[in-house]
């Protein structure tokens, strides 16, 4: 038997293959890597709670490494749906801080004309010489005031009156307006004398995004006592203020004319706006408003609003 030694050559091509076989094993590695956080963050059609963009961002540079194309596409489309998931949850977040920052502008602005107008009654009182304090009856209530925006509702203004009032009262305190909002009874025809038409969450062209007082009413006795006040004067929403009780009011947005839709179930307005009455004085009226903050409004602009229907909600 003859022996024939190796060449040189020889060694270095198998040198080579075996470092070829590394690197392929390495390689799969950095796959398996990948696959295994994609899997970590993404599952089932669902982003993973508590994913941030430092993750993403993560598993981006690891999806890069991957040399199988048909792993690195797959892989790059459940980043796209991280990414997608990432961006609206960013956007949430703007918005809210957005709403936030308006809601704050807005109460600024209210303070700043409450303590004008206040200024202005005085000095009006006071060159007529009467007395500003022993004859005018004030009453406000410390309602708690719950922004709509910031619960992802632009359309939920009567649950946030609702549970606003009701939490005055001492119910619901355990609730927060999100968790609120999942209770509330939804009309699946879109019919508002049954149940909230449409979703408190967008706008919805064609449907009437409201509940009106009856549902309100029935829904709001499952936390506390409740009542269908509607076709209430006046007077009677400000006996119900000067015996603690807020009472929830349909009005328009901003106070502005009515303009009204036709539905299958009949005429709406469809600027229509809900809050709560939360007190009053001489020629003006306390609310707490669930788009804007807490302001007194001009008594002749609230009441040609509110007697547009005469809608209104008790909590007692």
């Amino acid at each position: 038997m003859v022996f024939v030694e190796d060449k040189e050559g020889d060694v270095n091509e198998w040198q080579t293959t075996i470092n070829d076989l590394v690197k392929e094993a390495e390689t799969q590695i950095n796959q398996i890597g990948a696959v295994t956080k994609s899997l970590e963050i993404y599952k089932d059609g669902q982003v993973a709670e508590g994913v941030t963009r430092k993750d993403y961002d993560s598993m981006k540079l690891e999806v890069e490494k991957v040399k199988n194309h048909k792993a690195k596409n797959r892989l790059s489309e459940t980043l796209a749906k991280i990414d997608l998931h990432l961006k609206e949850q960013e956007e949430a977040a703007k918005a809210k801080a957005e709403a936030k920052a308006k809601a704050e502008a807005e109460k600024q602005k209210r303070e700043k004309e409450s303590i004008t107008e206040q200024k202005s009654n005085k000095s009006s009182a006071k060159s007529n010489n009467t007395s500003t304090s022993s004859n005018l009856k004030i009453v406000e209530l410390k309602v708690p005031y719950l922004n709509q925006y910031l619960a992802n509702a632009p359309m939920g203004c009567e649950a946030a009156a609702l549970l606003q009032a009701l939490q005055y009262k001492g119910y619901a305190k355990n609730y927060t307006l999100e968790r609120f909002l999942e209770e509330m009874p939804v009309d699946q025809e879109g019919n508002p004398n049954n149940g909230f038409g449409g979703t408190p969450y967008k706008v919805v062209s064609g449907v009437y995004q409201s509940i009106y007082p009856a549902p309100l009413s029935k829904w709001g006795s499952k936390y506390g006592s409740v009542s269908n006040m509607t076709g209430s004067s006046i007077e009677n929403l400000k006996k119900q203020l000067e015996n603690g009780n807020p009472v929830i009011v349909y009005v328009t947005m901003n106070w502005g004319s009515p303009q009204y839709g036709q539905y299958f179930w009949g005429t709406g307005i469809d600027n229509a706006h809900v809050m709560t009455l939360s007190g009053y004085k001489e020629g003006y009226y306390h609310v707490t408003d669930p788009a804007a903050g807490k302001y007194w409004v001009k008594a002749s602009a609230f009441e040609a609003s509110y007697n547009l229907t005469k809608y209104a909600v008790v909590v007692y």
